[in-house]
Order: structure tokens, then sequence, then C-alpha cells
């Protein structure tokens, strides 16, 4: 073995790490000489201003090191990336960074900036830095060009974003690279694998000074530089292979700060949604570009982690998704497993630890706008078409449970031959029993049911016209057997034929109400589970507390008022406990409400609780009113009582 096949690699690492280690205090120099500085704000965490100029460090480190990859002649070099490659990702890469350090001087508007980055791109793509295919499959010119704007867009934005916290943005993209090396490695790919320790021996150093407390930061011209190179690297070697893992590994390695990226809009979207459906906010209020302090890092510091603990967390979240993806890579044959065992651990992490804000305005949103549109285009065009579609998709997967076809093309055309007949009837029933003329947020159980009712109507009536139709006659196999066996056979493959049909509706029936209806109930769904988390959330205390007595209709009035009023009133009320002194109601639940027992219960809140008042939502017998009323004054707790009024129309208060 030639001494370079293996000295190569070190010597790679160490010329990209030793160019940035020079260059960085010459860097930190210039950013203070021209005024590019990090100034502290109330979204920063740091306190002083910093020079932002470490992107030019890393970007001149990683040249040099990809300069002692290409020019030298290694014997032997096999991989994708090329010396041309590298000459026309210096163009690129160079455009970026020029972009990052004028907005870095002087900040760009946001839409400038993504038109750079659009810009370049485009030329990337036309340069042949695309996505091409997916799992195998070519992509159409225009999609593949929408793909691979949106590719580097998602990831350059990604790195972007994440840089809010010393080190962070440098230490993910070094382990990044790691991963897209490794899967170089395991594909024979040596020529990449050198390519991204260029990048990794240049971050290393860097971040010796950009570790807290950091000297210098990336800027913006540094974090999208990162972004651009692992985004241009992926496509130019994952993407040519036609398996999952060439999708999952890039995904993954830079899976911390896509998943940041990802909560981010979701977050702003939301809350844009939620501004718009209450008319709240400045003109500013809910954009998509405006900055939070809602990011992964920022929620880890609100915790109480520390600047490095915070910026190790998320090191080791990476390193976590880097492993499954290398682990996917080295055992195909279980890839799909791993993957769905680790979109599991991944689903709960982020719902229970990450995702708790978004789920929380999106919620807001959903009750407090969406299933109220400002006008009746959305119930006239958006909702039948969701509906379609919900049929349709309930179709496929009865078809797929309860077909006999093992081709997926003719699972295909039996589903697309099906959608005019299962669809159009049910659909038609659902116009029919005059369902886009509801206001489902406020419906009654019984209009659910006819709900029901008609998409079974309809699915029975599309079971009626396919057996008249013929589409379940005996299979053509009959014609080949002899004629005294045709009648057994044929009542055989006709009993077969009906079994099939009736699982096929059981499955259809069944999804198919299940989903119309639960988009229909999915807006007081979250109503109902925002309320009920926004009686039990710890925090600082409610304008007023109280214990509701009655466990009746009156008190499931009361209940469903109070759920409809807006989650941030002033006039809020969290309600201690609900109480009746009906036995068999205690212990069971009231509206989402436990029935927590009768006035012995509620002498012992009054004696550990501070009760602003006892609400009385029924009518009680004279015995139980003195005993409730005597409770109440022995505790100095008002005894008050709701109900449903008739009264004189006054105007709204100013």
């Amino acid at each position: 073995m030639r001494w370079e096949v293996i000295l190569k690699y070190p010597f790679i690492v160490l010329t990209g790490f030793l160019i940035t280690f020079l260059l960085t205090p010459a860097v930190r120099r210039l950013g203070r000489a021209v005024g590019m500085m990090d100034q502290p704000d109330a979204r920063r965490v740091h306190q002083v201003p910093i020079p932002r100029s470490g992107g030019l460090a890393v970007f001149l480190g990683f040249h040099a090191a990809c300069a002692m990859i290409f020019l030298p002649p290694w014997i032997p070099f096999v991989g994708e990336l090329t010396a041309l490659w590298w000459w026309q990702f210096l163009v690129l890469s160079s455009g970026i960074v020029a972009l990052g350090i004028a907005d870095d001087l002087s900040s760009l508007r946001p839409a400038i900036k993504l038109i750079g980055q659009i810009l370049v791109a485009l030329l990337a793509y036309a340069w042949d830095m695309r996505v091409g295919k997916v799992l195998g499959l070519e992509l159409p010119l225009a999609l593949d060009v929408v793909a691979t704007v949106l590719w580097f867009l998602a990831i350059i934005n990604a790195f972007n974003l994440i840089d809010g916290l010393d080190g962070l943005a440098t230490g993910l993209a070094i382990i990044a690279a790691l991963g897209l090396a490794g899967a170089s490695a395991f594909r024979h790919t040596p020529g990449d694998t050198l390519v991204l320790l260029g990048l990794i021996g240049a971050c290393a150093a860097f971040l010796r000074y950009n570790f807290h407390p950091a000297s210098i930061f990336l800027g913006d011209g540094g974090s999208m530089f990162l972004g651009f190179t692992l985004a241009a690297v992926a496509l130019s070697t994952h993407a040519k292979s036609p398996a999952a893992t060439a999708i999952a590994v890039p995904l993954l390695a830079m899976g911390v700060p896509i998943l940041d990226t990802a909560l981010a809009v979701w977050r702003r979207t939301a809350r844009r949604l939620l501004y718009r459906a209450e008319g709240a906010g400045t003109a500013d209020a809910g954009q998509i570009f405006q900055a939070d302090r809602d990011h992964v890092h920022h929620r880890l510091l609100r915790s109480g982690l520390s600047q490095p603990a915070t910026a190790t967390t998320l090191y080791g979240g990476a390193i976590a998704l880097v492993a499954v993806a290398l682990l996917a890579a080295t055992f195909r044959s279980h890839a799909v497993g791993i993957y769905i065992l680790a979109f599991v651990a991944g689903s709960y992490v982020m719902v229970r630890h990450l995702a708790t804000v978004e789920l929380w305005d999106s919620g807001r949103a959903i009750a407090s706008g969406l299933s109220r549109p400002p006008n009746r285009v959305f119930g006239i065009l958006l909702v039948p078409a969701l509906d379609v579609a919900i049929l349709s998709l309930a179709l496929a997967i009865a078809v797929s449970l309860s077909g006999d076809q093992s081709v997926p093309a003719n699972l295909r055309e039996h589903w697309f031959d099906q959608i005019p007949l299962w669809v159009g009837l049910p659909f038609t029933c659902l116009v029919l029993a005059r369902t886009y003329q509801r206001v489902w947020r406020y419906a009654r159980v019984s209009e659910f049911v006819g709900l029901a009712l008609a998409l079974l109507a309809g699915i029975l009536l599309a079971a009626g016209l396919a057996v008249l139709m013929g589409q379940f006659a005996p299979p053509m196999e009959l014609y080949d057997l002899k004629v005294e066996m045709v009648p057994d056979m044929t009542v055989l493959m006709l009993r077969r034929a009906v079994n099939g049909l009736g699982q096929e509706i059981l499955i259809y029936a069944c999804l198919a109400t299940l989903m119309v209806a639960g988009l229909r109930a999915l807006p007081r769904t979250v109503q109902d589970a925002l309320d009920w988390r926004r009686h039990r959330e710890r925090g600082p205390r409610r304008s007023r507390t109280i214990l509701l007595w009655g466990a009746g209709e009156a008190a499931t009035l009361y209940l469903l008022e109070q759920s409809h009023r807006r989650f941030d009133a002033a006039d809020n009320t969290q309600i201690l406990a609900l109480l009746d002194d009906d036995a068999t109601l205690h212990g069971l639940y009231v509206h989402g409400l436990r029935v927590a027992g009768g006035l012995d219960r509620a002498a012992e809140i009054l004696d550990r609780e501070r009760v602003d008042a006892i609400l009385v939502t029924q009518d009680l017998p004279l015995g139980a009113f003195r005993a409730l009323e005597e409770l109440a004054t022995r505790h100095a707790v008002p005894l008050q009582r709701w109900r449903t009024v008739v009264e004189p129309a006054r105007p709204p208060a100013p």
C-alpha cells in the first residue's frame, strides 16, 4: 500500500485546520475594522459586541483543503466529486459567502436574501448539482428544479437559523460532515470523504474561537456557507443512489438544524394564522421571517442549561441521528425497521419536549380562526375537496387491505377505477344531507349521526351498483374447468367475491366515517384539549378560582361557555373542582372534568385552597342548599348561582 493512500486523510484535515486556525485572528480584526459586529439585543444571548466575520476564515480554510485534494495527483482517487465540481462549487460558494457578508454589513431584507439564494441554487442546478432521482425514480424537469431549489434553501436557512449560540452551528456542521463522510466511506468513494474531511478540519479550527465564550461568530456568510456546502455535497454524491438511505442519510445527518427550521416555520405560520383570525397584533406581527426566541437552543437555555451544556446536548442529538443513518446504511436489509424505530423515538421527543409551543399555537389558531373562516369560500370549496381526498384515501386503504392484487400497479388501477362509484355516491349523499350548510363547531351529536348515516347510505348504494354492474364476476379461470365442475366452483368463487366485497365495504365505511367526521370534530376537539390544559397548567394564579357545584346539564352549558372564551381573556376562570351531592357521579367525568365528590370534599378543598367563589349550576333542595350556604359562610366564600337568563339588551361596553 502506498504511503499517500493513508496519509492523504490526515493531510487534508490538517490543511483545513491550520489555514482556518491561522486566518481566524486576522479575520476577527478585519471584522472589527469594517464594523461587522453582532450587537447584543433582546433576542441574542451574548452581552457584548462580537465580530461576525468568521465565515470568511472557514471558507478560505475549506477551499485550501480542496486545493490540496484536487490539484496534486492523488492515486488512486475514486469519488463523485471532481476538480470540475470544485471549480464550479468555488464560484457558487463565493456567491453565497458574498451574499452573507453583505447581509452582515448592511442587514439585507429577507426577500433580497431569498432571491440571492434562489439564484445560486438555480446555477447549482445548471451545473448538475440536482436531486435528479428519488428512490430510483427520475423526476420531471420542472419538479427536479423545484426540489433542488427547495433543498438548497432548506439546508442553507437551517444552519442560518440554528446559528444563535456559541459553537452550535459549527459543531453541528462537523457532526453532519462526519455522517456524510461515513456514508461515503461505506460506498467506497474516498475522494468524496476527503472533501468532507477538509470541511471538518476547517470547522474544528474555527470552533476553538467560536465555542463559549466565543470571540468571533460565523455570521450569515459563514452559516449560509456551511449549509450550502453540506447541501451541495449531499446532492452531488448521495442523490445519485436509488436506495432509501440516499435520502435518509443527509436528512438525518443535518437533522437538528432541519428540525429547528421546521419547528420555526410551523410556529410562525400558526402565529400568523392566529393573529389574522383574532385580528390582533401589528402589521408585522406573525411574519414568517420575523425572528423569535423559541428556537430549540433558546428553549434549552430557558430550561436552566448553560450555553456549553445546551450546545453539547444538541451535539448529542445530532450524533444520535448520524448513528441511526450510518446504522441503516450499514444494514440496508433492516433499514426500514431502523428508520421506523428512530421515527417513533424522535416523534416522542419532539412532541414531548420540543414541539409544545408549536402545538399550543397551532391549537389556538385552529380553535380561534380556522373553524370560523372569514368568508364562505372555505366551506364551499376547500371542505368538499378535503372530503373527496379523505374518501379517496380511505378507499385506497380499503383496497390495499382487502384486495387480492399483489402488484402495486394493479392496486392503483383497481383503486382509480372505483373512485367515481365509491367516492362519487357517498359525496353526493353528503351534499344531499346538507353537510356543507352546517357549522360543525357547534354541531349536536345527532348531526354527526346524520353525517355517518349519509355516508353509509352512499357506500351501500355504491355496493349495490357494483354488484349490478358485475364488478365481482367469477374469474376467467372458471372457463378452463370441466363442465360438471363449473357449478360448484362458480358458487365458491362468487362466495369469495362477496366476502371480499364485504370486507372492503366494512373497512371503507369505518375509515370514511371516522375520517370525515374527525375533520369536522377537529376544531371542537382542539378547543376542548386547550381548555383542559388551560384549567390544569401550573403557573401564576388565575384571576378567579371557583368550586363548581352541580354536574348536570346546566354545568355542561357553563363549561361549554367557558371553553368558548378567549384563552388570554382577563376574566379567565380556573375551576378547582367539580362537585355534586349525587354519589353515583363521584369519580366520573362530566364535560372533561372529574366529579371530585360532595360536601365533604368541598370542605377539604376550602381548608386547603384559596377559593374566590362557589358557583352553583343546579336547583338544590332546601336542606342541601342550607348545608352548602353554611359551609360557604364558615369559610367566608361567596355562594353564587349561574343560570341562563333573558334580559333587556344593552349596548356593549366601550
